[in-house]
């Protein structure tokens, strides 16, 4: 019987959540006058969005040293006009997740947690509005550690 991954919890995920915003915010690679925003998307802007409630540990140890994952996404809301812009907005936020994985100087975690990884996947087109507006999105996973004794 395969045993049920233990979510983290509020106090864990509020803390990661702030670092990670702070982290995505500081990327060079957003374009002038597109707006960073948390929980939210707007025009012209590009939102940090957590997974609440589906961050877990993938392994604990018995040293009291564990694993965890921390899902989340961003999402561009744009206008494009033409192929072009369109391809070009998917390249943005391709361009800012990759270098939210590159980068090595991952944000400082509290309480001795690691960052060890984030991974991303490729951007997509999640939905179309009637203004002209389409929204794209890449879902990306922070993985970490916090070592025991």
């Amino acid at each position: 019987m395969e045993e049920e991954l233990k979510r983290l919890s509020v106090g864990e995920e509020e803390q990661i959540r702030t670092k990670m915003f702070l982290y995505f915010a500081d990327c060079p690679c957003i374009p002038d006058g597109v707006s960073k925003k948390y929980g939210e998307v707007t025009s012209d802007s590009i939102g940090f969005f957590s997974r609440q409630g589906s961050g877990a540990y993938t392994k604990k140890y018995v040293s009291g040293t564990f694993e965890a994952d921390y899902p989340f996404f961003l999402r561009y809301r744009a206008q494009p006009t033409n192929n072009n812009s369109r391809l070009r907005a998917e390249e943005i936020l391709t361009q800012i997740a990759e270098w939210m994985c590159t980068r090595k100087n991952y944000p400082v975690l509290e309480g001795n947690r690691t960052v060890e990884n984030i991974e991303a996947g490729n951007a997509y087109i999640v939905a179309k509005s009637d203004d002209g507006s389409i929204d794209y999105q890449v879902n990306m996973t922070l993985n970490y550690m916090k070592k025991g004794r």
